[in-house]
């Protein structure tokens, strides 16, 4: 049976990070010679150069960035390791939630709640961002799980739990209220505030004008439901949103209802690492954990 040396591991994938090994030996404090010769002694072990020098800097080779993956993953592994133990002892224990932007904020304050709910001691930090950002921390282990209107893709070794799902209802100021006559055909013409172009939902949601042959006047795009209620409540033009999270804002907004769009409806997930083993928290969430 071969072994595996992890230091050898650890100081390529400093190199790799720094792109030198001046560099690399400045982190960890270890001299340029022993350095260079750890890593040709990793490089015999495996039968492979994992750098070539270019412009006067060192590249990873196609053989250097497939190790570096499994260098990452067997690190990230390190640390859930001793983290799964190092957390029994914490007086204070995390829940580390994403959510992607635009989910509606109803619903992360929910999860929030929920997390509370089943433990009173827990600290909680929240974090938004794009799906991209939110992956990334995923799959090293900076986020437990992360709040998506949309499923992970295949191959990500994320696990996604559907949690609930909402029809998409039209909302605007008082004004636009006489449009709920002869709904949809009444939004023809009628000014909007939409999703970005990058949204699944506008993509769902023009589909679905063009089928009912239903035109409209764009006056801005943002992802954000918060603005987007703010400029539907001054008038600014009709919104599309989750009917359950309107729920809860519909009277603060002053928004009234316009109709329904009876063929949408918005998915929620929760999405989760592929961690060898998961905080009962966690799990519990995972499982129990629904938004209707």
């Amino acid at each position: 049976m071969k072994w595996l040396n992890y230091h050898h591991l650890l100081y390529f994938r400093e190199i790799a990070k720094e792109g030198s090994i001046a560099k690399a030996s400045e982190k960890l404090l270890v001299g340029q010679p022993a350095l260079s010769h750890q890593l040709k002694q990793l490089e015999e072990s495996l039968g492979v150069l994992l750098f070539e020098r270019k412009n006067r800097k060192l590249s990873l080779t196609d053989a250097g960035k497939k190790a570096l993956v499994y260098a990452e993953e067997i690190f990230n592994k390190g640390e859930e390791f001793l983290d799964s133990f190092q957390s029994k002892t914490y007086s204070h224990k995390r829940l580390r939630i994403g959510a992607l932007a635009g989910i509606p904020k109803a619903m992360v304050s929910k999860l929030v709640e929920f997390a509370l709910e089943q433990d009173p001691d827990i600290n909680i930090l929240t974090f938004e961002a794009e799906w991209e950002d939110l992956s990334k921390k995923l799959q090293s282990h900076e986020l437990d799980i992360v709040l998506s209107n949309k499923a992970s893709p295949r191959g990500k070794n994320l696990k996604n739990y559907l949690v609930g799902e909402s029809q998409i209802g039209v909302y605007g100021h008082k004004k636009f209220e006489s449009l709920s006559i002869d709904f949809p055909q009444s939004l023809e013409g009628a000014p909007f505030v939409m999703q970005t172009e990058q949204s699944k939902l506008r993509s769902d949601i023009e589909s679905e004008l063009e089928t009912l042959k239903v035109s409209y006047n764009l006056r801005a795009q943002c992802q954000d439901y918060g603005v987007k209620k703010l400029l539907a409540a001054q008038g600014v033009g009709l919104v599309f949103l989750p009917e359950l999270a309107m729920r809860v804002f519909e009277i603060e907004t002053n928004l009234v209802k316009i109709g329904t769009l009876e063929n949408i409806k918005e998915k929620y997930w929760l999405i989760s690492g592929d961690k060898v083993v998961q905080d009962q928290l966690t799990d519990k969430i995972l499982e129990m954990f629904k938004y209707d």
